[in-house]
């Protein structure tokens, strides 16, 4: 099957997503510890500084509520990317009319995912977490669980309008 000019470009477009996604997931992961931290305890704050609850609390009560939610941003946070990851590799292997393109993702994506936590294995301060992995790939399932409602949605909508054609014709 041959792929017109315009799924061929936003193949190549999404693809080069995905590559800057798997860079920045890459330099992350290569943080030290304590740059790791730093990090996203600076999104953290500037996330509860948004709330009233937090700006009005005093020290102690801020304190509380960043030791509480700071764990969860931090697993948000690799959710999201491997999120990203896996819908943008997606959409650039369906572009490419690869065949079984939500199957292929989830594989590369997950083994990325595993290769992700290995190199930090190496990383001084950091280390190998399976949970973390775990988190990774239901980031990217959730990713081609949405696609792949998507692309229901849209061919039952064009499915209705065929059959409502069809009627009209008879």
């Amino acid at each position: 099957m041959k792929i017109s000019k315009k799924r061929l470009a936003a193949s190549v477009f999404f693809a080069a997503v995905a590559l800057a996604v798997a860079v920045m997931i890459f330099a992350f992961s290569a943080q030290q510890s304590d740059a790791s931290t730093n990090f996203s305890s600076s999104i953290t704050a500037m996330i509860l500084s948004v709330f009233p609850s937090y700006k009005n609390a005093d020290t102690a009560s801020q304190l509380a509520m960043f030791e509480l939610w700071h764990p969860i941003f931090r697993t948000f946070g690799h959710f999201a990317e491997f999120f990203l990851l896996g819908f943008f590799t997606t959409l650039a292997l369906k572009g490419f009319d690869v065949g079984w393109p939500s199957t292929f993702s989830m594989l590369v994506c997950s083994l990325y995912a595993v290769t992700d936590e290995v190199h930090q294995y190496f990383v001084p301060g950091r280390a190998c977490q399976f949970g973390d992995m775990i988190i990774d790939m239901l980031g990217v399932f959730a990713a081609v669980f949405i696609i792949f409602l998507i692309i229901n949605r849209k061919r039952n909508r064009e499915n209705k309008k065929r059959s409502e054609i069809a009627k009209q014709n008879l």
